[in-house]
């Protein structure tokens, strides 16, 4: 009975599931809930039972997971996992393959620390307590970026005259598991797709039959649109000021990029709920930040549809595009130009499901869940 364990560190929470054959048997959302760690688990019966943990801190949360699976008869014990799946975040030629974990590529994951000091802290620790917990265990790399090795060249490009330093993209775990559906849901594989991926962190991409060639992120995840606490695109120059102006080293701008910018840096709140709520109570500032998130959006959508000659399909994924009418109408009225209209009563009633969602005439809008867990546990499977 070969078991996949997949492993989804975060810097405020871990995401764990257990796969046998494709099929998931349990999945397990632990997070820090008012001081006290908070584990939500969710079995075959799709219900999910929240309740804290006795662990003080993240990094205890696998062992805990794994004593869970052991006392619920999901496994024999640590030996009976075949193989554990991690995501990683991170840029670099070496890190958009998929592949078995080695101490090569550990110490290349710890060379570019200070690249992305927010994701890749937590994959070393995980991957440690993964050795400690099933040393003879195979661990696959599961690439976030892998999606993307088929980026056309032009979107791939950046201009600082290096060959190393590109754009690698990101959330290819989601794109990737949307794409696979596409055929099933349409019926044929639509030429030309653009997903907007917006729960926490925010992406769009470009697939032209179904491939990845062109996405709103860059070299790391902390580019593209603004997002909760991420700043997106900004000016290299400004960001430059920035540092001098408040003394801050290369790493503590990059934290500053990825923890305190965005949303959170603009207006103080992170959740785009909120933002939504205090705009509409003519908070100023949380109405320009909401308007340049829009505006943000809508150019990268525009910018993909040129790359591609146009646009055929519209599939919206991830938390905030699943959970929020309100946060989907906003977004999609400035593509009406594109041919992109949404039907208002079909929108409203659509919460926490797919479906589609256009007004008669427009090309088709698709509200898709994403599914990176499963997707991980079908790359590892093919991995050796």
């Amino acid at each position: 009975m070969a078991i996949t364990l997949v492993v989804n560190p975060g810097s405020t929470s871990r995401k764990y599931a257990f796969y046998r054959d494709g099929s998931c048997l349990a999945s397990l959302h632990i997070e820090i809930v008012d001081g006290a760690i908070q584990s939500c688990i969710t079995e075959k019966n799709g219900v999910a039972i929240c309740e804290q943990w006795p662990i003080e801190t993240l990094e205890s949360a696998l062992p805990q997971a794994l004593a869970w699976a052991m006392t619920s008869g999901l496994i024999a014990n640590a030996s009976s996992i075949t193989k554990i799946a991690v995501r990683i975040v991170a840029p670099g030629a070496l890190f958009t393959e998929h592949r078995v974990v080695d101490q090569v590529y550990i110490n290349a994951l710890a060379e570019i620390v200070y690249l992305v000091p927010v994701h890749i802290p937590i994959v070393l620790k995980e991957l440690e307590v993964i050795r400690k917990l099933c040393p003879d265990t195979p661990c696959i790399a599961v690439s976030d970026s892998a999606f993307f090795t088929t980026m056309w060249p032009q979107a791939a490009f950046v201009s600082l005259g290096s060959e190393t330093i590109r754009n690698y993209g990101y959330h290819g775990l989601s794109f990737a598991s949307v794409s696979a559906r596409l055929n099933e849901v349409f019926g044929v594989l639509p030429k030309r797709t653009i997903v907007l991926h917006v729960g926490g962190g925010v992406s769009i991409a470009a697939l032209y039959e179904g491939k990845g060639v062109a996405t709103s992120m860059g070299y790391t995840p902390a580019s593209g649109v603004m997002m909760g606490t991420r700043g997106g695109d900004v000016s290299a120059d400004a960001m430059i000021a920035y540092m001098h102006e408040h003394d801050l080293t290369p790493v503590d701008a990059l934290l500053h990029l990825y923890q305190q910018s965005g949303f959170k840096g603009s207006v103080g709140e992170s959740d785009l709920r909120i933002i939504i709520d205090r705009a509409a109570s003519h908070d100023e500032r949380a109405h320009i930040a909401l308007v340049a998130f829009v505006q943000q959006i809508a150019t990268k959508v525009a910018a993909q549809a040129f790359l591609m000659g146009g646009v055929d399909v519209i599939v919206l994924t991830a938390t905030a595009m699943v959970r929020n009418p309100e946060l989907r109408a906003k977004l999609l009225e400035p593509l009406s130009i594109l041919g992109i209209r949404l039907d208002s009563e079909k929108n409203d009633v659509l919460i926490g499901k797919e479906g589609r969602i256009e007004a008669v005439g427009s090309i088709p809008i698709m509200v898709l869940k994403t599914d990176e867990m499963g997707e991980m546990a079908r790359i590892a499977y093919d991995v050796h």
